[in-house]
């Protein structure tokens, strides 16, 4: 059977029946044990009343006496015809389950055939990664320095996990690697960036501390570093590119067209659970250049 492409709502839709399928089947395996005890009961309930019928007639009913005349009488009139009543209902529904969970194991080994030759049409997504430096604490493993960026994948059909081995992430998640760890280790540029300007404009001070000083007894939360102001020396040097790891936002990715780049929104220092240094950037750090575009769609497309 030749691979084919299907869309990744198809592939789940049939993900989602075969698995119903399953469900189903183990369901009816469970029912069956519980039919073929119900059927081992009633034949061994039937095997005694037989032995006991039999063991009657053989003393003879002239030579029983009227609590025996009134057992022979029940187990021939009354238990035997109900026990086999029982057993007969119980072996029919036993024989309509065994078919049913024939019928289901094929229409199981039918999809699952089906499934194993069909491949998801990937779908481009933007999504939000957080790229933070591992500093092992005794509790976990906690991110200091962070930044949010915005950048292209696919996702993992089986998973819904972007797959961060693909050529394109890779690359541009290298490219949010370098970005940060330049932010942090380049010399300060005094060449106002875009969105610094507007944070003053917009008469942002800067980032509070967590704990307050009182004045008068009434607590003031004093600013540290301004918005958009150069990285404090203190920040400066104290990671490299292969300190940084990659966490998935809790943010939705969203499905798009075309790939488009690397989007920085913002970088911070977070130390002693306190925010030490924010920076809201919110620019393009890189864009797709037009032929790695037609390649991707053409990758998308399944076409060589």
């Amino acid at each position: 059977m030749a691979v084919r492409r299907v869309s990744r709502e198809e592939y789940e839709r049939e993900v989602a029946e075969l698995n119903r399928l399953r469900s189903e089947y183990d369901a009816k395996w469970r029912r069956l044990y519980y039919i073929v005890s119900r059927i081992r009961y009633w034949e061994k309930r039937i095997a005694s009343l037989e032995a006991r019928y039999a063991e009657l007639r053989r003393i003879g009913w002239r030579y029983l006496r009227a609590p025996e005349r009134r057992e022979y009488l029940h187990i021939r009139d009354i238990d035997l015809p109900i026990a086999r009543a029982y057993r007969l209902r119980w072996d029919t529904e036993r024989t309509t389950i065994i078919s049913e969970i024939r019928h289901l194991k094929s229409e199981i080994a039918r999809l699952e055939a089906e499934i194993a030759h069909k491949v998801v049409v990937p779908v481009l997504y933007r999504v939000k990664i957080r790229l933070y430096n591992e500093e092992i604490t005794p509790e976990s493993p906690t991110g200091m320095f962070q930044g949010w960026f915005d950048i292209d994948a696919i996702l993992d059909p089986k998973t819904g996990l972007p797959k961060w081995d693909w050529w394109l992430t890779d690359r541009e998640i290298r490219i949010a690697k370098r970005d940060m760890w330049a932010e942090f280790n380049a010399p300060p540029s005094w060449q106002p960036i875009e969105g610094t300007l507007l944070a003053y404009m917009e008469e942002r001070k800067g980032i509070a501390h967590a704990t307050p000083e009182y004045v008068d007894e009434t607590p003031v939360f004093k600013p540290r570093y301004p918005l958009g102001a150069p990285v404090p020396e203190e920040f400066r040097g104290k990671f490299t590119i292969e300190d940084l790891i990659v966490g998935l936002s809790s943010v939705k990715p969203t499905p798009t067209t075309e790939p488009e780049g690397v989007f920085k929104q913002k970088i911070m220092v977070i130390k002693e659970d306190e925010i030490n240094y924010y920076k809201e950037i919110n620019a393009w750090i890189w864009r797709v250049p037009r032929t790695i575009k037609e390649e991707v769609k053409k990758e998308l497309a399944g076409k060589e």
